[in-house]
């Protein structure tokens, strides 16, 4: 690119090294750098500019953010499915036929075995487990009522955090 060009970065932080950028910007290769995405490396250095990252915050943005995050809190309280979460991953199974229930739990091997196998006295119909870090979310469809025993065997796990028995 010709030297003295003008980048414009609206699109999301760390998509541009800024360390590369300063240096471009002193060799003058880059005139200009305008961010929305403002951290300790770019803020009061020459040539560039930090702007306030307003992506979602029309007054339509916010009022369909806000809808969205009640229809995401209504489907986990309903149907302990999790979207765009902070800290948990994305985890969503359709509706199953009878029982509905959700473990999270470490993210560690051989917990799923021993969560069939406290379940062992049910057809489990539809599974889905997805991990975040350490953490990790299961939701197990069933053909059948989720028992009290199948509860407390894995209420009584120690990798398990917290077991929610939807349907």
């Amino acid at each position: 690119m010709k030297d003295g060009v003008d980048i414009l970065n609206v699109a999301r932080g760390g998509l541009v090294n800024n360390a590369d950028i300063k240096q471009a910007i002193a060799d003058g290769k880059v005139a200009r750098y305008v961010v929305d995405f403002a951290d300790s490396e770019t803020v009061n250095q020459p040539g560039i500019i930090n702007i306030p990252h307003l992506g979602a915050s029309t007054e339509e943005s916010e009022d369909n953010c806000a809808v969205m995050a009640a229809m995401q809190l209504a489907d986990y309280l309903e149907n302990g499915n999790i979207l765009n979460s902070v800290n948990f991953p994305n985890c969503s199974l359709p509706d199953g036929n009878v029982g509905r229930i959700t473990i999270t739990h470490k993210n560690l091997p051989n917990v799923i075995a021993k969560f069939t196998d406290a379940l062992s006295s049910v057809n489990i119909s539809d599974m889905i487990n997805k991990s975040r870090g350490d953490i990790a979310y299961t939701i197990i469809n069933t053909d059948h009522e989720i028992p009290a025993d199948a509860v407390e065997k894995l209420n009584a796990m120690d990798s398990v955090i917290s077991v929610r028995v939807i349907k």
